[in-house]
């Protein structure tokens, strides 16, 4: 027996009696003779099992005995009063186990060895419970991590900038509890953000600045710079536990994967929208081109026609001749305004062309409502 066992006895013959037959047979062994040098003992030495005599001169050994029962300590009481009522009482008590006196030696080792294993079992399956205690709360974290990052995703597509990809991060930062600071940075462009939109301190953008190029994950001392082409962002305090820590870089990754993908569509978007803009401009002038193309085109024919049929009589031409320039202008006027009617039917191309980009723009910006990041409760089913 790996024990520790205290013998609590007002009978000094009874305590050298038992300390006797149980040497060499427990890892440690004490004695004391009354209640109070039981609890003054068990306060500062903690033993593991307690035989206990049901009469001691300052209190009873049924009401000492819930004093000294522990979730890791058993008692054992010994007495020469055995009968049922006594029984039941030590029972109430607590106690483990009854040793009637008198008793034969290996009866007494037998009582006591099986306490031992009574207890060892116990702290076994204490153990367990604790150890599936600890994996069924592990499971539910992880399970509203992964609900968390589910809701994540779902709400970037949402965003409509980077106030609000930052905003979203930052709720994020908040429920897997690390600090962090971020950075959008296209070419040599960089834009910064903190916790609630503070600023980010010169020394942490000369860090972004330095690292940003540096790979996906870059860590230094217990900082973590996360990278991706077009967002990073520097962890501040990563846990020294080298599982917690593997965890976080999973889910960091994760999130700067996402943010990288919205942050391209973002751009997208922009771009569209500033060929639309662009192309709106590029319309308006065309249709003032024509519109000034065709007053020209109207007034200079006119014009010509006008000249040439004031000279003719100049010209001394005869009717046929006339008749065959006036034709040829006539010709040469329609073919101007045939090349107007390419210009108009372009214009129409464009035009639609622009409707349907213009379409395009608008289903996208009314797919969701911008993300609410401050709401940090997580359905998982």
């Amino acid at each position: 027996m790996d024990n520790h066992i205290l013998v609590v006895d007002d009978d000094p013959q009874f305590r050298e009696l038992a300390l006797e037959i149980l040497d060499g047979k427990a890892a440690r062994l004490a004695a004391v003779a009354n209640a109070t040098e039981a609890q003054a003992y068990c306060e500062e030495l903690d033993p593991d099992i307690i035989i206990l005599d049901l009469s001691l001169p300052d209190e009873d050994g049924i009401s000492l005995a819930p004093k000294l029962v522990a979730e890791h300590r058993a008692v054992i009481f010994v007495s020469g009063h055995s009968d049922m009522e006594k029984r039941i009482q030590a029972w109430q008590a607590g106690a483990a186990d009854f040793i009637a006196k008198p008793f034969a030696v290996a009866e007494f080792v037998a009582r006591v060895e099986h306490c031992s294993q009574y207890l060892a079992s116990k702290k076994r399956l204490s153990e367990k419970e604790a150890k599936s205690r600890a994996m069924a709360f592990a499971s539910m974290k992880e399970a509203s991590q992964y609900g968390f990052i589910t809701q994540f995703l779902k709400k970037l597509m949402a965003c409509q900038n980077e106030e609000q990809l930052a905003d979203l991060f930052f709720a994020a930062t908040d429920f897997f509890a690390f600090k962090a600071s971020l950075c959008f940075h296209k070419d040599d462009e960089l834009l910064f953000f903190g916790p609630c939109r503070q600023p980010v301190s010169p020394i942490e953008q000369n860090i972004f600045r330095l690292l940003i190029s540096e790979g996906r994950l870059y860590p230094f001392q217990s900082r973590l710079m996360v990278n991706d082409q077009h967002v990073s962002f520097l962890v501040k305090d990563m846990p020294q536990d080298d599982v917690e820590s593997g965890k976080l870089r999973d889910v960091v990754a994760v999130l700067v994967e996402g943010m990288e993908a919205k942050w391209r569509d973002l751009h997208r978007q922009r771009t569209m929208s500033n060929m639309v803009d662009a192309l709106q401009h590029s319309m308006t002038e065309l249709a003032d081109t024509i519109r000034q193309y065709d007053k020209r085109l109207e007034s200079l024919i006119g014009d010509l026609n006008n000249e040439i049929r004031m000279s003719f009589h100049i010209l001394e031409l005869n009717e046929q001749q006339e008749a065959f320039f006036s034709g040829l202008i006539e010709k040469g006027a329609e073919t101007l305004r045939d090349t107007e009617g390419d210009l108009r039917e372009l214009q129409v191309r464009l035009k639609t062309m622009l409707d349907a980009a213009k379409t395009a723009i608008a289903l996208e910006q009314a797919t969701a409502p911008p993300p609410q990041a401050e709401d940090d409760d997580v359905e998982l089913f």
